[in-house]
């Protein structure tokens, strides 16, 4: 019997892993999240995504814009201003993206998405 409940708590926590939106019916379900930390989670979950994917970015920037200095005017190559605005422009449609499904969540029951 507790060989059987050790593999389905590994099955579980491989679940997890691989499903998102399983973690978060499961956190429901326990009742351990209220909406305000659903969202929070979903939004981290999100900018662990996209956090790499914006750093990439500002390095390829980095490196293309030496190729493509003759084309800039008025700007610098490497303007941080225009880089932290254009990386921050970014973050926030990731961040918009994400709560949109997030708020939608909060919004199912629990038991009803389990069982579907």
């Amino acid at each position: 019997m507790i060989e059987n409940l050790l593999r389905d708590t590994r099955y579980a926590a491989r679940s997890l892993r691989r499903s998102p939106g399983f973690f978060v019916t499961a956190v429901l379900t326990l009742g351990l999240a209220t909406r305000g930390n659903l969202l929070l989670l979903v939004a981290r979950q999100a900018m662990v995504v996209v956090a790499p994917g914006l750093g990439a970015g500002v390095a390829m920037t980095l490196i293309v814009t030496r190729l493509l200095t003759i084309f800039l005017y008025g700007v610098m190559p490497w303007d941080p201003l225009v880089m932290a605005m254009a990386a921050g422009a970014l973050g926030a449609v990731a961040l918009i993206a994400s709560y949109i499904p997030a708020r939608r969540a909060t919004r199912i029951d629990p038991v009803a998405a389990l069982r579907a």
